[in-house]
């Protein structure tokens, strides 16, 4: 992207993993690479890090670091309206909430360590059930900034609250959780019936 000053900066969004090859990420993260043509993708992996506090030998979280940067090549899905959009317009094209998703498809699996966590996305079925039943349910969006950054929030979390269905039959929040730059493309995870779906 190009600053204020003419200077040209890296864009950073965040993404989820649903398998070694498939992201789900915002289609304003990657409407650019989308509208050039390019198929180049770089990965930043984090983990948390834990250290066993002394008073009491329990196992705590100390930070957040990355465990793999890599570039990869990898090609990019959103819905038929916006890719017409982007096709007319390029980077410069409107993307409302509605249509602000995106796929990321590596051209190869990654090789994540054995336990990694994918994210199980919420099935039809329950989010049909769910968006009946929003007042037994709760929202939260977690994300982690970039990891270049030092920051002692490294674990972001936020509740969202205030649902409503849109005409268009979509969840929306009026919630006031704070966002900041590199916080697009972060995942919003729903507990409901005792099981965590994205």
């Amino acid at each position: 992207a190009i600053d204020t000053d003419g200077s040209s900066v890296t864009g950073y969004c965040n993404a989820t993993f649903i398998s070694a090859q498939v992201l789900i990420t915002a289609a304003h993260c990657i409407a650019e690479s989308l509208a050039l043509s390019k198929n180049q993708l770089h990965i930043e992996i984090g983990a948390y890090k834990f250290a066993n506090r002394k008073s009491d030998g329990k196992s705590v979280s100390i930070g957040y670091a990355p465990v793999m940067k890599k570039d990869v090549p990898a090609h990019f899905i959103v819905s038929k309206a916006l890719q017409k959009k982007l096709t007319s317009y390029g980077p410069t094209a409107q993307i409302p909430p509605n249509e602000d998703i995106g796929i990321i498809v590596l051209n190869d699996k990654l090789e994540l360590e054995p336990n990694f966590v994918f994210a199980n996305v919420i099935p039809q079925k329950i989010w049909s059930d769910l968006k009946n039943h929003l007042a037994s349910a709760q929202f939260s969006i977690v994300s982690i900034n970039y990891f270049d950054t030092t920051s002692m929030d490294y674990k972001r979390t936020a509740g969202l609250n205030k649902f409503s269905l849109s005409f268009g039959g979509w969840l929306e929040s009026q919630s006031t959780s704070r966002v900041e730059e590199g916080d697009s493309g972060s995942p919003v995870f729903v507990q409901y019936q005792s099981h965590t779906y994205l």
